[in-house]
């Protein structure tokens, strides 16, 4: 997938770029359910207008962003400028305004989520390739206050031998708590994989866990 993207944005067309990727069709590599399509990740979403704010959490600093379908972005970090880099170079292209009152709603909902709410349904508008938009969904199924391994997600698809590529889904979910990645976690409980950091991951589920009074782990580790 990275060799797709890479192709895209140094100018191949998207029909060369599927498949000197190795992909068989264009199919593997967008859902238009879920969102975004190829030609506007290739574009880095030019002709789209994008809104987004940042703001103070529990966790730390986060940006969000949506179009007028939905959330495009839902990332974490320690610094304001740490998040506009990453957002601003991945739709470098968009028309992209900062929007408070716009994005005020899904805001108040993320951060009550953050805090104290068991429910984050909002909607989305991202790329995905039909592979990931189904580990998306999967992930969304999982209840909260509890895990699955990459393995267990993989089994939930019907392909149990997929646990990397589940694994590679998680690591490029653009949009953070809304699909909760962080509830995946290695087949021996260890924490693994979240681009928001690991003490972050940890904090996340020991919250739930905490608020549906069913501690799961006696013990979350990370791995090194």
């Amino acid at each position: 997938m990275n060799k797709f993207k890479l192709l895209l944005q140094n100018g191949d067309d998207i029909s060369g770029a599927i498949y000197s990727s190795g992909f068989s069709s264009s199919s593997q590599i967008y859902s238009k359910n879920f969102g975004m399509t190829a030609k506007t990740y290739k574009e880095k979403g030019a002709n789209t207008l994008i809104r987004y704010t940042v703001a103070d959490s529990s966790l730390g600093k986060i940006l969000i962003a949506a179009t007028n379908k939905g959330l495009c972005a839902v990332q974490i970090a320690d610094s304001k400028a740490e998040l506009l880099e990453i957002f601003k170079n991945e739709f470098a292209n968009a028309e992209i305004i900062e929007d408070n009152q716009f994005l005020a709603k899904y805001l108040e909902k993320i951060l009550n989520y953050l805090d104290n709410n068991q429910e984050l349904d909002l909607p989305t508008d991202v790329k995905a390739t039909a592979f990931q938009h189904k580990v998306w969904e999967a992930l969304r199924k999982i209840p909260y206050g509890e895990t699955r391994s990459y393995g267990q997600v993989a089994q939930m698809l019907d392909k149990p031998k997929a646990f990397r590529a589940v694994a590679s889904a998680c690591a490029k979910n653009p949009v953070a708590l809304v699909v909760p990645c962080h509830r995946v976690v290695g087949a021996n409980g260890n924490l693994r994989g979240f681009r928001w950091g690991l003490e972050r991951k940890k904090e996340l589920l020991l919250r739930e866990q905490a608020r549906v009074n069913q501690p799961l782990f006696d013990n979350l580790v990370q791995d090194d």
